[in-house]
């Protein structure tokens, strides 16, 4: 089970609640986290999380304590077993290494070394 994400609103001086964007017109979304609860409890402003499917309120900073109460309790599937990368040839292991033709580009103080280098 995934924990859910929900984005931040805070309180202006009217009380009423607006979302802080970034400088690309986002909304802040977190993580509903011991540490975005931790962040959202030590905030100076009245502020809430907002669920991001569901809109309802996740958490508020008067709701921290309950809500963290219930991430404690709440088990949290394991993650995936990595599988093995399995190659069937060892011909398939890198990519062929493919050196440029010289050409008239290569013209400069340093065109001998070049050349020696991709002559090989």
């Amino acid at each position: 089970m995934r924990p859910p994400i929900g984005y931040l609103q805070t309180q202006n001086e009217h009380g009423s609640w607006v979302t802080p964007r970034d400088t690309y017109g986002k909304r802040l979304e977190f993580v509903l986290s011991r540490a975005t609860l931790r962040h959202l409890e030590q905030s100076p402003a009245n502020a809430r999380l907002v669920c991001v499917r569901t809109g309802k309120t996740l958490a508020t900073k008067a709701t921290v304590r309950q809500v963290r109460a219930m991430l404690g309790t709440e088990t949290v599937e394991p993650a995936p077993v990595v599988r093995p990368l399995i190659r069937r040839k060892p011909a398939e292991w890198f990519a062929p290494m493919v050196y440029p033709r010289p050409n008239s580009l290569l013209r400069s103080g340093h065109s001998p070394i070049v050349r020696r280098i991709m002559a090989g």
